[in-house]
């Protein structure tokens, strides 16, 4: 391919010419094994027209990648390009591995492809005449589960420290504003361009693999089982690209299919409950069995919640290439891979056309007619909306209730509600079935009087001891969950509607569930206090049969101070925030409040103080970390000498700008 007297003509063929080496020797140790299930809270959620429905046997895909990789690496050269020989260690050498884990896969992988594909693939496509070998992609990893049966990975562009900033160093400084450009409108639409799914080597992932190679007519997509509320209406479905990359790769049976409807397959949603309603409640089997289909569901919900095309999966001998067709919702999967004996093409070379195929791909849809914005939420969700433009049902206008008297009366009628069904109505998300949340923890709402916790949960529930949550986009993750805007729609005793803005704590790990039952006792222990002030109402604790999530119901408290600042200064760096006298004597009437009732926050910051721009009041949110540090009149031993004096310090130092300035807090 390259000339004979082209000094990089040899690296270049050991590169294409390497299949993987053996990832295990002499491993000594039994493989591991998953502890459960895959498929996530989330991913029950996903719009019905965005679902997995079919999986297509397609052999030709390894071929096409190989083919896609010699025309585009001509296509370079007779361009007039060159490949440096400097600046590149390209590597033959085996990679001994003496575990099995996914973990050493996964740096076994980037150690002999992904790195290098990443720095062939920014030369190729973005920089072809830059004089160093610099990458503008990465690939990033998560650990899936405690196991280390799987481990995940992702390509994406090298983004910097401020949000939509590009990570340069080096000569890439010196790339024109029309390519940084597109880089960062790239990395905005497409956060992650395609994931890896990496298993541990054994008899599980090997019975799993087989499970995988089969056609599918109707792919059995697993949904939420609570019966009597339903909602109707589908998320913006995206299109693939008309030409391009990706019509080289599908058959032509394939094209028929797709259409150019943009926003107009989108239906309004609505929420229906009937007289009652069934929760999922049989027991959880003891010992998770993997299954191939929980594998292709998780990883097919990933590529709709970033709107990638490609996922590969991958245990070291075996891998499998498949590609997201979007409007037909089909998943063509490619014959198993042996990723060491591979010769036509062999392994480094099929994965380059892997990577070129992904950013051509995302390069070709990124060029394609702007569709609505909710067609653009999809894509990674990097469309961030308030609350105030949370969706609601159209079959209902219901009242919002912002005065005193109706906020009780809300939430008196929420604290003798028993079921929360959860519905997600964002991005992808469309919840065809909801959730079910039993209430686990009684509300500790001001004026609230509500019904005992039951012991054990019912098989159903009448309509008038339930209530819908409708969440909206996620405000952020912790160290307790994920936190949602939502939106409740309760009937009062007299049949009225009430509709109110709240948010969502969700837990999802033991140690997550553990922090969120001692900040939702922190909640009731000060709601006792009458007179501790700035502590948002709690409307109970609410466990998934289904999932086993745990999730904290509480008002919406406004925006924190960083928000406001970032506001305010279009900073994304905040230092110091700025606040009002009235705010100022707030705050520091509240900390005072709080130690007065002998708790000590622990985590005080700007991000934990909230001012609800409509009323003007405050709050101080956000007690994983609290204490009680006086006990029958007694001051209890903590980590910080005198803590009460730290805290009031802190406060103090974030109201006059002072934040940080002499240290740490805590």
């Amino acid at each position: 391919m390259l000339p004979p007297d082209d000094p990089f003509r040899n690296s270049l063929s050991n590169f294409l010419g390497l299949s993987l080496h053996s990832t295990v020797k002499n491993a000594g140790k039994s493989p591991p094994s998953p502890d459960s299930s895959p498929l996530t809270f989330f991913d029950t959620h996903i719009s019905p027209n965005l679902i997995l429905k079919h999986v297509v046997p397609l052999s030709s895909i390894p071929q096409s990648l190989s083919e896609l990789c010699d025309r585009m690496l001509r296509d370079y050269i007779q361009a007039g390009h060159r490949f440096k020989r400097q600046g590149i260690d390209i590597n033959p050498r085996a990679f001994t591995c003496t575990r099995t884990g996914a973990h050493y896969l996964e740096a076994h992988y980037e150690k002999e492809i992904g790195y290098l594909c990443c720095l062939f693939l920014s030369r190729m496509l973005v920089h072809p005449d830059l004089k160093e070998w610099n990458g503008v992609f990465r690939s990033r990893h998560q650990e899936q589960d405690s196991s280390d049966f799987l481990q995940k990975i992702w390509l994406e562009v090298c983004a910097g420290s401020e949000p939509g900033s590009l990570f340069l160093q080096g000569a890439l400084t010196s790339l024109d504003a029309a390519t940084q450009e597109k880089l960062k409108a790239l990395m905005t639409k497409y956060p992650r361009l395609a994931s890896w799914y990496l298993f541990a080597q054994g008899p599980t992932s090997d019975r799993v693999f087989r499970g995988m190679g089969r056609r599918v007519k109707t792919f059995p997509w697993e949904t939420n089982r609570t019966t009597g509320s339903t909602s109707s209406g589908s998320a913006e479905k995206p299109l693939d690209s008309e030409s391009g990359i990706l019509h080289t790769l599908l058959p032509s049976s394939s094209r028929k299919a797709t259409t150019r409807k943009g926003s107009a397959n989108v239906r309004k949603s609505s929420i229906r409950m009937d007289k009652f309603v069934k929760p999922n409640t049989r027991p959880k089997q003891e010992s998770y069995r993997a299954l191939a289909r929980h594998y292709l569901q998780h990883a097919w919900a990933e590529a709709v919640e970033n709107d990638s095309t490609f996922l590969t999966f991958n245990n070291g001998g075996s891998e499998y290439i498949g590609i997201r067709h979007r409007e037909s919702q089909t998943l063509y999967l490619s014959n198993i891979i042996d990723t060491v004996n591979i010769k036509d093409p062999h392994y480094r070379k099929l994965q380059l056309g892997l990577y070129l195929a992904i950013v051509q791909d995302a390069f070709d849809r990124l060029q394609m007619p702007k569709c609505t914005p909710e067609c653009n939420a999809i894509a990674g969700q990097k469309r961030s909306r308030s609350l105030d433009e949370t969706e609601m049902p159209e079959a209902k206008r219901l009242r919002l209730t912002p005065e005193a008297t109706e906020a009780t009366e809300f939430a008196r009628a929420l604290g003798t509600r028993h079921l929360a069904a959860v519905h997600l109505h964002y991005g992808p998300y469309h919840s065809p079935a909801p959730s079910s949340f039993i209430r686990v923890g009684t509300s500790c709402a001001p004026g609230v009087h509500p019904s005992p916790v039951e012991s054990g949960f019912r098989k159903k529930y009448e309509a008038r001891e339930c209530f819908s949550l409708i969440l909206g986009p996620s405000l952020g993750r912790g160290a307790v969950g994920v936190a949602h805007t939502a939106t409740a729609e309760v009937l009062t005793t007299s049949g009225e509607p009430l509709r109110r803005k709240l948010v969502v704590k969700i837990a999802f790990t033991k140690e997550q569930k553990r922090r969120l039952r001692h900040e939702f006792r922190m909640y009731s222990f000060l709601a006792a206090k009458s007179h501790v002030q700035a502590i948002l109402p709690v409307h109970g604790l609410f466990r998934d049969p289904d999932s086993g999530a745990l999730a904290m119901v509480m008002d919406y408290g406004g925006q924190s101070l960083r928000q406001r600042e970032q506001e305010r200064t279009k900073m994304y760096r905040i230092g110091q925030v700025t606040t009002s006298s009235e705010e100022r004597r707030a705050f520091a009437a509240a900390i005072v409040g709080l130690h007065a009732a002998g708790v000590w926050h622990g985590d005080l910051r700007i991000d934990n103080l909230l001012v609800n721009p409509e009323t003007k009041q405050i709050f101080i949110i956000d007690f994983d970390c609290a204490e009680k540090i006086v006990e029958d009149g007694i001051l209890k031993k903590t980590s910080q000498a005198d803590p009460i004096a730290s805290e009031i310090m802190c406060m103090r130092d974030i109201l006059t700008k002072k934040y940080g300035l002499d240290g740490r807090y805590y």
